[in-house]
C-alpha cells in the first residue's frame, strides 16, 4: 500500500498548477482520495453487503451484532473479536468493525448500495478536509509562535480566533475531530506566555 500511494503522490505532483499543494491538498483539487481512504471506502461497502445487502447470508458467519442497549453511535454494533497475532489486524473483518461504528446512522440505515456509496464518500470526503484543516491550523500557530514577539492572552487569543478556529468549526461532528481540535486548543494556549507551563 506504502509503495503505490508514493506512486499516487508522484504522479499528482506531475500536474501543473499543482506541484506547490500538499499531497492532501492535490487530492482535494483531483476530487480523489487516497489510496488508503479508497480502500477503507470499498470495506465499507463490502461490509454493507455482507451485513444488509446482496452477501447477508454470508455475512451472518463473517460478522457477529453486539449485543447494547446503547442509543449513542449508530444503533448497528458488531462485536470487535480479539486476536492474539498482529497480522490478524489486518484482516477485513477486524480492521473494518472501528469504521463501520464510526458512520452516522444516516449512512448505516441506508435503503440501498446506490444509496450507501454517495453517503460514505461525503463521510471520507469531510474527514480528509478535517485532517486538512487541522494541519493548516498547526502551520498557522507555528507562523504565530515564530513572528509575535508579544504573546500575551489579549494579542494571541484573537489572532487564533481570527485566522485558526474558523478552519476547525466545521469539523466538530465526531469523536476523532473533537480530539483533533482538543490538540490544536492545547497548542495554542502553549503559545500564550503565562500558559506555556500550565497543564
Amino acid at each position: 500500500m506504502g509503495l503505490v500511494e508514493r506512486v499516487q503522490r508522484r504522479a499528482t505532483k506531475m500536474i501543473r498548477g499543482l506541484e506547490h499543494l500538499s499531497y492532501e491538498e492535490r487530492l482535494r483539487e483531483l476530487g480523489l482520495f487516497s489510496l488508503e481512504k479508497r480502500r477503507l471506502r470499498g470495506d465499507l461497502i463490502a461490509a454493507f453487503q455482507y451485513l444488509k445487502g446482496a452477501y447477508r447470508k454470508d455475512g451472518d458467519r463473517l460478522f457477529s451484532r453486539a449485543c447494547s442497549d446503547k442509543t449513542r453511535g449508530n444503533g448497528f454494533k458488531l462485536k470487535e473479536g480479539g486476536f492474539r497475532v498482529d497480522i490478524r489486524k489486518k484482516f477485513f473483518m477486524m480492521r473494518v468493525v472501528k469504521h463501520w461504528h464510526r458512520l452516522p446512522r444516516e449512512v448505516v440505515d441506508a435503503p440501498s448500495l446506490e444509496t450507501l456509496k454517495p453517503l460514505v464518500n461525503i463521510k471520507l470526503t469531510m474527514n480528509q478536509q478535517c485532517s486538512l484543516a487541522g494541519k493548516k491550523v498547526i502551520s498557522i500557530l507555528d507562523c504565530i509562535r515564530k513572528n509575535i514577539t508579544i504573546k500575551s492572552k489579549e494579542v494571541i487569543f484573537p489572532l487564533y480566533s481570527a485566522l485558526a478556529r474558523l478552519h476547525l468549526e466545521c469539523c466538530v461532528q465526531h469523536k476523532r475531530d473533537v480530539d483533533l481540535l482538543k490538540q490544536v486548543h492545547l497548542r495554542a494556549t502553549k503559545v500564550i506566555k503565562g500558559l506555556d507551563n500550565l497543564s
